[in-house]
């Protein structure tokens, strides 16, 4: 049947169903480009020590036009501040500059970067093929303008540790005609193809630098030799890991801990393990989630961590009030690891900036103690990201317990909301796009857990990821928010209809007509049952079902649920029902097929 001139077919979501519009957007009008395409943040030349020669290396590499570095190494050890210090240093060389952030695979992180399209004057086109379902074809239409931008151009790919993704992206990428610099924790590609900058441990001097650039300042510039030794047991114990010493230091500062007294510490809680110091430090890779590789460094980093964390006084006078320190920790560790603003974090938290809180005395006291990197927000206000590696450790490792989706139940709802109806005309899941990042982190990150407002998420999320034309991606969201459904209520309860539906007009999508059919027979039974026949959820399934059976070329089937579900519209709604006249219409369709296969 030609539906040419009609919505799509609907389906249910968690608080009612929408429909969508397929409105023509028409290509934005030519834009100057800027020199950044993207923005980032900058890192001060003092704030980098010992990564000189790694500096110097990817300035050869590019300098003698090879078109892609490898920045690798564990993960905490500086590699992002490596690839932040080479544009500082080279960034007048480069005509366009773009930073993107890789959190699920290379092609999302193309076609859902707003601030990328902006900055090519694209969003409009790209926004027109993820509506036509087409993301594909998004991805590479990004590609072949940034091809068209003139002059040298760098693009950095940060955080890409999924290593069968970044190849396969790296293949397309490669004929744009730009330098491209990675951090990753991949070490599995072949150095024949790309230069690879290891990014390794600090040397004994580098590390108490660094440590002592985040101490007491009374201290940073002439110890005694007891305080130096004390210094140097610190950073041999934490391995001469960067990111530990950062935090050590801050946190022996924030809390007025003397060099003898954090030294104990942190020796007390040292793993004396020989195999630590026989083994070559490993660069962790596992995908989408960047765990470390191996067993004795990620227990070496965690158990480090939960020490810092069991000696930070966290909890000024007076400030015991929900979220606690614990909660803030959880919160940013399941959000996607970039800055935050203070309004966006407060929405995603659930809380009323009008109403007393003191969550702001919260972020400084977590920012100090170096567990949140803070900067200025551009708008005004502070922005907060937690590294990767520490949003990992609390997640996997559990340095602060257990995670949750109860603990972090005020962001899952949020989200879950977010991506839930749209009812408005012209609306469209191509609106949603720039938070879906966000939604499918969650997804992960919580995998496996049975709280029945995750499968609210899940629900909505899919449905968001089939209108965006990711069919399989779809697919096993919905199978996730089923399974959810089906551990939290009996089998013939609404809530596992709804996903019965919805993902069953998902398989139908993809061609499984027979899956598509038995679960949304399923899902008709049961709203049957429990609503009665004269109900608009009713309705909305005879309506989906019909579609599937009509792709089966049972017309008079499908003839007689539209012409139910048109009836359970009219009479509850009248004629000028936005849903009255959608069935309406696929009512006149098929009747007129039906009389053309009679003739």
């Amino acid at each position: 049947m030609d539906t040419g001139n009609k919505t799509n077919i609907e389906r249910q979501i968690n608080q009612g169903a929408h429909s969508v519009c397929n409105e023509h957007i028409h290509a934005a009008p030519e834009k100057t480009q800027i020199k950044l395409l993207t923005g980032f943040v900058s890192v001060a030349e003092e704030q980098v020590i010992g990564r000189d020669e790694q500096i110097a290396v990817l300035t050869k590499t590019f300098e003698q036009n090879r078109t892609v570095a490898l920045v690798n190494g564990m993960g905490g050890i500086g590699k992002t501040t490596v690839a932040l210090l080479y544009l500082s240093r080279n960034q007048n060389t480069y005509a366009h500059i773009a930073w993107i952030d890789i959190s699920d695979s290379v092609e999302n992180a193309f076609v859902y970067n707003t601030e990328l399209q902006n900055g090519l004057g694209i969003s409009e086109k790209v926004n027109e093929f993820i509506i036509a379902k087409q993301p594909a074809a998004a991805f590479d239409f990004i590609l072949q303008t940034m091809r068209a931008l003139p002059g040298k151009k760098l693009l950095v790919l940060d955080n890409a540790n999924n290593h069968s993704d970044l190849m396969q992206g790296l293949k397309k990428l490669e004929k744009m005609g730009w330098q491209i610099l990675v951090t990753t924790r991949d070490t599995s590609a072949n150095e024949t193809d790309y230069v690879s900058v290891r990014i390794d441990k600090l040397d004994a001097v580098d590390a108490r630098k660094v440590f002592s650039m985040y101490y007491r300042a009374d201290f940073t510039k002439n110890y005694t030799d007891a305080e130096r030794n004390c210094v140097d047991d610190i950073c041999h114990d934490l391995d001469c890991h960067t990111l530990l010493i950062e935090m050590t230091a801050k946190s022996g500062s924030m809390n007025n801990c003397s060099l003898a007294a954090l030294r104990d510490i942190i020796h007390d809680g040292y793993m004396h393990s020989p195999a630590l110091y026989r083994r070559k430090v490993a660069t962790g890779i596992s995908g989408k989630k960047a765990e470390l590789s191996q067993a004795d460094e990620q227990a070496f980093v965690a158990e480090h961590l939960r020490r810092i964390f069991e000696h930070v006084n966290w909890l000024p006078e007076n400030e015991t009030d929900k979220p606690t320190i614990k909660d803030l920790l959880a919160y940013h560790a399941v959000l996607i690891p970039d800055y935050h603003s203070e309004k966006d974090l407060l929405e995603y938290f659930g809380i009323n900036a009008e109403q007393p809180t003191n969550i702001y005395s919260q972020w400084t006291l977590i920012s100090q103690n170096g567990w949140l990197e803070e900067t200025r927000h551009a708008e005004g206000g502070m922005q907060y990201k937690m590294h990767p590696l520490l949003q990992e450790m609390i997640l996997h490792e559990k340095i602060i317990g257990d995670v949750s989706c109860e603990n972090v139940l005020p962001i899952v709802d949020y989200f879950g909301n977010y991506f839930n109806a749209y009812n408005k005309p012209g609306d469209h899941a191509i609106f949603k796009k720039e938070k879906l990042e966000f939604g499918t982190r969650l997804v992960e990150v919580l995998d496996g857990d049975v709280h029945k407002n995750f499968s609210i998420l899940q629900n909505n999320l899919g449905l968001i990821l089939c209108d965006l034309g990711d069919l399989n991606g779809a697919r096993d969201m919905m199978q996730k928010a089923l399974a959810t459904d089906e551990k939290n209520f009996r089998p013939d309860h609404p809530s596992v209809a709804r996903s019965q539906t919805n993902l069953g007009m998902i398989l139908r999508d993809l061609g499984d007509l027979n899956g598509a059919r038995d679960l949304v027979r399923m899902a008709l039974a049961t709203d049957e049952k429990n609503f009665g026949p004269d109900h608009p959820s009713v309705a909305l399934v005879q309506w989906n079902l019909g579609y599937i059976l009509e792709d089966y070329g049972e017309l008079k089937d499908a003839h007689l649920l539209y012409e139910k579900a048109h009836n359970i519209y009219f009479k509850l709604y009248g004629e000028d029902y936005f849903r009255t006249k959608n069935v309406k219409d696929y009512l006149d369709d098929i009747l007129a097929a039906i009389k053309k296969a009679e003739e």
